[in-house]
């Protein structure tokens, strides 16, 4: 069938006169640009003006080498019939702006599902395909046809983790999104930003990430830094984690999507049990204190709070309490192992006060010096010096500045000395004990890397657990011989390469190096390793794709295609791309076993030397071949089928 474009008026030319006329089987022609309008839908948002201009010129030199895929959507008084865009809004703007008057196109009649479908997978083939406008498709596609993520990722041929990552995109606030589009964020960055649920905080952060003091940060950075600042560990809140009723509304932090371990495809480089909504956990440990406050005062426990906690609390920055008051804690430097008062008095303790931080949402049990100094004395310990007199005179803190100034001039000189003193001395068993423990202390806590070191030498997180972590780490390290040491340090400097950013961009790809020239120095065969696991990959998701099938010859009672069948046309929902052709698609064959070296020295001598050898065996799952149009006649493109298509 073909369409009447016959003129009607000079301004618009009626197309059809009647959507009735309209067949379910795809037609081609050339129609009014006045006829067409954009889509709503059309996942594709942003149309570079030079672009568009280079293709404005090529199509007034050449014409328009792909038709555009229009439905038919409504038929006015006069009887014109208007389309929408499906597919090709790019190539109809260019058109506009190269003077046309008219544009190719293939017509359909379409629901609204299937050109939302069409859309979205038409535009996962463009290279210059932004992840904001893949992520809106996914979500407006998941919306209108009610798909889950595992449905989608089928259409769409992604993995389920891929779908939800994308997704989270759409989380990005209106101005994090335009720094996105500005090219300040990448993929990965953009979503380390969209985890945090705040969107002033992601403002903050996307801030923080592209204007920091060097620059751009790296995707491995960034993770650092939002890790650092806006993720919190709950099992250092003050709270119950598990309690729902502390704030009703928020309920319990173990079922909230907000905490990373709810969450595992979008959060699965960082530790289970982190809160990614640090207002709610300031809300929560606000509410807790209230709590902590009225329980307290029931039970005839005095709290101080207001202007006399101000005083003997002045400074925020110090735990030094005044009044005559000390945490219960807080360490005791007097003790050489270092430990709280609370630890050394146990169960002993006198009467204790709660004292409400007039810094921070926090509750401290103090006690008064003068009630424990005899339980230290019989314990065999003094108390710290200073204990329970801090106060904000300026003249103490003088004197503080005035010995701090003396004491870095002396570093400072000391320092200076010991450079040009230790010149020609090889580093001993000493500073490389001292190099590993700094090494150990600069990688990032509760990272898969560090976990990974600590399993390779056979610790825990009890290993070095609070209190005393530092002497606790210093025993483990010097109990290592030499060998051990150095494996340590070596371990440190490689653990920077095991991070992984899983939805990286294949421009912002970064190879292991480190790890790799370790590896050639050892001699260990990293190439051999990739392509195990590379393998095992990819025989996993074949067996999946084949069970897939399976079923769903089940369910629809087909009989799967026997290997050396023939054709089938690709649907419209197929996430794959395809090439349409009248030939038959070639059958799927194992590529059959190729010495390399022999296969390689035969290729070289019949081959020209500027012409790359080419290994003469069938690939696997061969791409159809594209037949050749008839002459005039613009050759449809995927996912649009020819068998219909009308010759002129």
């Amino acid at each position: 069938m073909t369409i009447d474009i016959t003129a009607r008026a000079p301004e618009i030319d009626p197309v059809i006169k009647t959507l009735e006329h309209m067949e379910n089987q795809p037609s081609f022609g050339d129609i009014p640009i006045a006829c067409t309008q954009p889509s709503k839908t059309n996942p594709r948002k942003i149309f570079a003006t030079d672009k568009l201009d280079d293709l404005a010129a090529s199509i007034k030199q050449l014409g328009v080498a792909q038709p555009i895929l229009v439905r038919p959507i409504r038929t006015d008084g006069a009887g014109v019939t208007w389309f929408e865009i499906v597919a090709g809004e790019r190539r109809w703007r260019a058109s506009k702006l190269a003077g046309k008057t008219t544009v190719p196109a293939i017509v359909r009649k379409l629901t609204d599902i299937e050109a939302l479908e069409i859309q979205v997978i038409e535009n996962l083939q463009r290279q210059d395909l932004h992840p904001l406008e893949e992520a809106e498709g996914y979500e407006v596609l998941m919306e209108e046809a009610g798909y889950n993520g595992e449905t989608m990722a089928e259409k769409v041929g992604k993995s389920k983790a891929y779908i939800y990552a994308s997704l989270k995109l759409c989380a990005l606030n209106e101005k994090v999104r335009k720094m996105f589009y500005d090219g300040l964020l990448t993929k990965s960055t953009a979503l380390l930003v969209a985890r945090i649920p705040i969107p002033a905080m992601q403002e903050a952060a996307a801030k923080e990430i592209s204007t920091g003091y060097r620059g751009v940060m790296s995707a491995r950075d960034a993770f650092q830094h939002i890790e650092n600042n806006y993720m919190l560990k709950l099992k250092k809140a003050e709270f119950k984690p598990s309690d729902a009723d502390l704030v009703p509304a928020a309920g319990a932090c173990t079922t909230c999507p907000k905490r990373s371990g709810n969450q595992p495809e979008i959060y699965s480089d960082v530790n289970a049990d982190v809160c990614t909504d640090p207002g709610c956990f300031k809300s929560k440990t606000a509410a807790h204190v209230i709590k902590i406050k009225q329980l307290a005062t029931a039970n005839g426990q005095t709290v101080i709070s207001g202007a006399e906690a101000k005083k003997i609390m002045p400074h925020s920055y110090s735990s030094e309490l005044g009044g005559g008051y000390v945490s219960l804690d807080s360490i005791n430097y007097n003790d050489s192992k270092r430990r709280t008062y609370r630890q050394l008095i146990g169960k002993d303790a006198a009467q204790t006060v709660l004292l409400e931080s007039p810094h921070a949402a926090e509750i401290k049990e103090i006690v008064k010096v003068a009630d424990i100094k005899d339980l230290l004395k019989e314990k065999g310990v003094g108390i710290s010096a200073g204990a329970g007199k801090a106060n904000d005179s300026r003249d103490r803190e003088k004197e503080q500045e005035a010995k701090a100034k003396v004491e870095r001039a002396y570093r400072t000189e000391l320092f200076t000395e010991i450079h040009h003193a230790s010149l020609m001395m090889n580093l001993v068993d000493e500073d490389l004990r001292l190099l590993a423990r700094i090494m150990y202390n600069n990688l990032p806590s509760n990272t898969i890397p560090t976990k990974l070191v600590m399993s390779l030498h056979g610790w825990t997180d009890d290993t070095f657990a609070y209190p005393d972590r530092e002497g606790k780490l210093s025993t483990a390290i010097n109990a290592l011989s030499p060998a051990e040491l150095n494996q340590l340090i070596r371990d440190c400097m490689l653990s920077h390469d095991m991070h992984v950013n899983v939805y990286t961009s294949y421009s912002e790809k970064d190879e292991p190096n480190r790890l790799l020239a370790m590896a050639a120095r050892t001699k260990i065969d990293a190439k051999s390793i990739k392509k195990r696991f590379t393998d095992e990959a990819k025989a996993k998701a074949d067996a999946k794709k084949k069970a897939a099938a399976q079923k769903a010859a089940k369910v629809t009672g087909a009989k799967l295609p026997a290997p050396a069948a023939a054709t089938s046309t690709p649907a419209l929902s197929a996430p794959a791309k395809a090439t349409p052709s009248t030939k038959p698609k070639a059958p799927a064959k194992p590529a059959p076993k190729v010495k390399p070296k022999a296969a390689a020295t035969k290729a070289a001598e019949t081959k020209p030397a500027t012409s790359p050898a080419k290994p003469a065996v069938t690939p696997p799952a061969a791409e159809p071949t594209t037949a050749t149009p008839a002459p005039n006649v613009p050759a449809a493109a995927w996912p649009f089928p020819t068998s219909s298509q009308p010759k002129f």
